[in-house]
């Protein structure tokens, strides 16, 4: 319940109260503190996951660019 709960807030964008509605029209009551209070404490346990990939995209040495190589070819050129 508590990933279908952070993946409708999230991935979704379901707000809380919809999430609530939705929650109801199935026969469950949860008071809206009470999934608050679970979605902050999935993201207090995923955090360390979040600092760990933060981590390793900066341990990377490859630098990558949005830019169009026709762009990035005039660019090298204005050297």
């Amino acid at each position: 319940m508590l990933a279908q709960l952070v993946v409708n807030k999230f991935n979704c964008h379901i707000p809380e109260y919809r999430q609530m509605k939705m929650l109801s029209d199935h026969g469950v009551t949860l008071p809206r503190s009470t999934m608050n209070d679970w979605i902050h404490a999935v993201a207090n346990l995923l955090y360390p996951l979040y600092e760990s990939q933060c981590e390793a995209v900066r341990a990377v040495s490859i630098l990558t660019d949005e830019r169009t190589t026709a762009l990035a070819a005039v660019g090298m050129r204005q050297k």
